[in-house]
């Protein structure tokens, strides 16, 4: 196997091990996931979800203010889930293509690029013990916060400017 495939590897196990501790109403269930090694092949088994906003508004466009508030709504719930919980969780790449839709059902998924934090910074000034500083990108460059790209503290915040940026592309597409 070669470094790349193991780093690979290493990162999918990594988000595996946090899709079993998530239980909440708005985040895509996670059931369970055979790796190959050999075959370097991995079949992960999540709950159905048929459509992203992303494919919302580009089959139909932009979608309508009182449909982006009802989304919003529920993604705000999956985030406080998320960081409030005992699990302190900074989803890091929030954006259409990672919130999936279901018959008025809202859910994020793709916890690739997520970050469990020792502690939630409250403000910029926290320091780098906390957890909260990051040395690498990871999410998507154009939903990023700007303290991602300063190596300053990342915490509730960042996934907040990533929620106004999404909300920005669902209204505009």
């Amino acid at each position: 196997m070669r470094v790349e495939d193991k780093r690979l590897l290493s990162k999918l196990e990594t988000e595996l091990e946090l899709l079993r501790t998530l239980k909440h109403r708005h985040i895509v269930q996670y059931y369970g996931c055979v790796i190959n090694k050999e075959e370097q092949e991995a079949s992960i088994f999540m709950e159905l979800m048929p459509h992203s906003l992303q494919t919302q508004y580009l089959d139909f466009g932009p979608l309508h203010e009182r449909v982006i508030k009802r989304h919003t709504k529920q993604i705000l719930e999956a985030l406080c889930y998320l960081h409030n919980h005992d699990l302190r969780i900074i989803h890091g790449d929030l954006k259409a293509a990672n919130i999936l839709s279901d018959s008025g059902c809202t859910k994020l998924t793709d916890f690739g690029d997520s970050r469990k934090l020792k502690a939630l910074p409250q403000d910029l000034h926290a320091s780098s013990e906390s957890g909260a500083v990051l040395n690498e990108f990871k999410g998507s460059i154009l939903w990023m916060a700007p303290e991602c790209f300063t190596n300053s503290p990342v915490g509730r915040r960042s996934d907040i400017w990533s929620l106004g940026c999404t909300l920005i592309e669902l209204a505009s597409a």
